[in-house]
């Protein structure tokens, strides 16, 4: 079984999935459990001639035996509970089409799709048929109510890549097998092929869909593959649930959430978009690599998401992450959220082309080619914070350059201006605050053939300043770049706190 997600659909009936309605129960809302799951060697065999000795001879088409599937072949399941935590059973009751399924039916069957969405590929009709699979079910309700299901479509054998389809739902248990669609192909922008996609060549698959609505747009984001150390999210946009979509380039912001071969967080891929009282995050698959690069377990991650305007005025979504360093907790958890976005700021020293703006825009960049940027000053800065009323502030974070040649190793300084509880105004000092450099950076030596390369620093890297609650209408904040740096990049600041 592989790479479940699940769907609440408030509206569903119990009487059309096959579900009793008990006492006390309305008869509506069931989560649909959607995964994929592998037909073995041992439930398959030859029916050219029915001749079980010849299953070692991949040319051949192996069916099941009950339900005619391939061998070797992940298909798409669904499960249905009246509850989150189950039980879970797979759907039993004939579909919208007329199909009877039961626990060995696939949710989607490349049987009655249109065979011709494998042009181009040599051999097409031996590609159908061999080791063909469809993973990572993700379903989606678009804005009129309709339902779709997207997926992986893979091939292992012969082209080794996949792609992106997806298709109209009749319901959560019944393809429109006219809708099928392919949207996306590896390597390029669109399914035209008509401009290639910039980013690394062994990135042979599509794969992990989600999908969004957002400014009347569809936006489909999707890992690129080997699930190994560059396995990163990135993002196309489309006008329509099916498309047509178009990959936003690398460089134009469409990696959503991507490593870099220097990090120590790697295959941030196969995620999917959530909300906690109004803060949207990414869940994704990672791994984490020990001081020699050796692959350590596999785990879960999260982290913020934002939208920003690339360079051609188009809207994409931002992840700051993957981090590894500490990250705020979810206000819904903490009772804190970022109040710095709503304080005035400015900032001395900036280079010509830089922006104050920068400092409190929420976006930490993470990489060089992304949709966003760095408040650059060449030796120093002072950067005031302030409201025009008294907020309630708990800690700062002051977040550092994702490159160490920009670093600051130190804050020289915080101001702050409070009232206390008796209403008397005051100033007060934090000096010599420390950014954890050795914390802070990424052991690479196994990453290179020679000895020139140094440690890099770790993206989402802050220096950190916790304390009891104190009421302040103003935040200054003086740091120097560190001694050997270029320049100083600061990304973003930080302040955690209320606004009564």
């Amino acid at each position: 079984y592989w790479a479940p997600q699940m769907y609440w659909d408030a509206d569903a009936k119990y009487e059309d999935y096959g579900l009793a309605v008990e006492e006390g129960e309305d008869g509506t809302g069931i989560y649909f459990l959607f995964y994929s799951a592998y037909s073995d060697d041992e439930f398959v065999f030859d029916i050219s001639d029915n001749n079980p000795n010849n299953l070692s001879d991949s040319s051949l088409p192996l069916y099941n035996t009950v339900n005619d599937l391939y061998s070797n072949c992940y298909y798409l399941a669904v499960a249905i509970s009246k509850t989150c935590d189950g039980p879970f059973r797979e759907y039993e009751g004939f579909n919208g089409n007329g199909l009877y399924m039961d626990a060995g039916t696939p949710l989607f069957n490349l049987e009655y799709m249109d065979k011709s969405l494998d042009e181009g590929k040599s051999n097409s009709e031996k590609l159908y048929k061999a080791r063909r699979s469809f993973l990572d079910a993700c379903p989606y309700v678009a804005p009129d109510g309709s339902k779709y299901m997207y997926m992986a479509r893979m091939v292992f054998e012969e082209d080794k890549t996949s792609e992106v389809w997806g298709v109209k739902m009749k319901d959560w248990v019944t393809p429109d097998y006219s809708t099928v669609t392919r949207l996306t192909s590896n390597g390029y922008t669109t399914t035209d092929k008509n401009e290639k996609f910039n980013y690394d060549d062994e990135a042979i698959v599509d794969e992990g869909a989600f999908v969004r609505y957002h400014d009347e747009k569809y936006y489909l984001f999707y890992a690129i593959g080997p699930t190994t150390m560059l396995y990163p999210a990135a993002q196309a946009i489309g006008e329509t649930p099916l498309g047509p979509f178009t990959k936003i380039q690398p460089e134009d912001g469409g990696m959503l959430c991507s490593v870099a071969q220097t990090w120590d967080a790697v295959a941030s891929g196969h995620g999917c978009l959530f909300e906690q009282d109004g803060e949207l995050w990414w869940a994704y698959h990672t791994y984490t690599l020990d001081k020699y690069g050796g692959y350590q377990l596999k785990g879960q991650g999260i982290d913020r998401v934002y939208t920003t305007t690339n360079k051609n005025g188009v809207t994409v979504f931002h992840t700051n992450g993957p981090s590894r360093g500490l990250q705020p907790l979810p206000e819904a958890v903490s009772g804190y959220k970022n109040l710095a976005p709503l304080a005035g700021v400015s900032a001395t020293g900036g280079v010509s082309g830089t922006s104050k703006n920068y400092l409190n825009d929420q976006l930490i960049k993470t990489r060089e080619n992304d949709a966003v940027f760095e408040f650059t000053a060449k030796k120093e800065t002072e950067i005031t914070l302030t409201w025009d009323n008294y907020v309630t502030v708990r800690a700062i974070m002051v977040y550092n350059s994702y490159l160490k040649e920009n670093m600051f190793d130190k804050i020289e300084e915080i101001e702050l201006s409070y009232v206390d509880a008796n209403g008397s105004k005051g100033i007060a000092y934090i000096e010599n605050v420390g950014f954890d450099v050795e914390e802070s950076l990424v052991y690479t030596p196994w990453l290179w053939d020679d000895e020139e390369h140094d440690d890099v620093l770790r993206p989402l890297s802050s220096a950190i300043v916790e304390f009891d609650e104190i009421k302040v209408n103003k935040i200054t904040i003086k740091i120097n770049k560190a001694k050997n740096s270029k320049n100083l990049c600061i990304s973003d600041v930080v302040v955690l706190g209320k606004e009564a």
